[in-house]
C-alpha cells in the first residue's frame, strides 16, 4: 500500500514542503495539535533541496506515488544554516555526541496514519544512515507534542536531555544505529 524509499526528485521535495505546510504548528488550532501532533520547524524549498542532496529524506509514497510521510535527514553542516537546527546542534555538541545525522522532521499525512509508516520509515532511515557511516541519529521534539513523542518511542528512540528554545521546551532524543 505504501512504498518506503529515499526522496530523489524535485517533485518529492515539493510534496514534502506541501505536507509540512499542512502540519505546521503555527497554522494549526491547539485542539488539532493535541490530537494529531504537529511540526515545528519550517524549511524553504531551497533548504529542503540542499538537505535532499546531502542527506536524502526517507519518504512513504502512496499508491498514486504521492508523498504520504517523510523523515528529513540533515547533516550537521546543513543544520548550522537553520536557526532551530543550529540550536539543536549546539545542544548535542555540548553533550559530546559525535558521528550523528540529525532528523530535521518527521511527518505523516493525516490520510496515511495508522499504518505504522513512521516506524517503517525509521527502519529504512537507520539502515541507510548506518550504511553511510553514522552511529546514531539525534533530534528534538516539543515536549507538548505527545503524539510525536509516542511515535518516536515506538520507533526505538530514547530521551537524552531537554532544552528550551524560543519559550518552548524540547526533548532531545537519540536513535542508536549500533544495536
Amino acid at each position: 500500500m505504501f512504498e518506503i524509499t529515499l526522496a530523489s526528485t524535485t517533485e518529492h521535495v515539493a510534496q514534502v514542503k506541501s505536507l509540512q505546510n499542512e502540519n505546521l504548528r503555527r497554522l494549526l488550532p491547539v485542539e488539532v495539535q493535541q490530537t494529531d501532533g504537529f511540526v515545528t520547524a519550517e524549511y524553504t524549498v531551497e533548504f529542503l533541496t540542499q538537505m535532499k542532496h546531502n542527506s536524502p529524506a526517507v519518504i512513504a509514497l502512496d499508491e498514486d506515488g504521492v508523498v504520504a510521510g517523510y523523515i528529513l535527514g540533515c547533516t550537521r553542516e546543513d543544520a548550522l544554516q537553520h536557526p532551530l537546527m543550529k540550536t539543536l546542534v549546539n545542544q548535542f555538541d555540548s553533550l559530546n555526541f559525535h558521528n550523528y545525522v540529525l532528523v530535521g522532521q518527521l511527518c505523516v499525512a493525516k490520510r496515511a496514519r495508522g499504518h505504522s509508516l513512521a516506524v517503517r520509515m525509521y527502519e529504512l532511515f537507520a539502515k541507510e544512515y548506518k550504511r553511510r557511516g553514522f552511529s546514531c541519529s539525534l533530534t528534538s521534539v516539543a515536549q507538548d507534542n505527545a503524539v510525536s513523542l509516542n511515535v518516536h518511542k515506538k520507533a526505538g528512540w530514547n530521551t537524552v536531555h531537554s532544552y528550551e528554545y524560543d519559550g518552548v521546551l524540547f526533548v532531545l532524543i537519540q536513535l542508536d544505529f549500533t544495536s
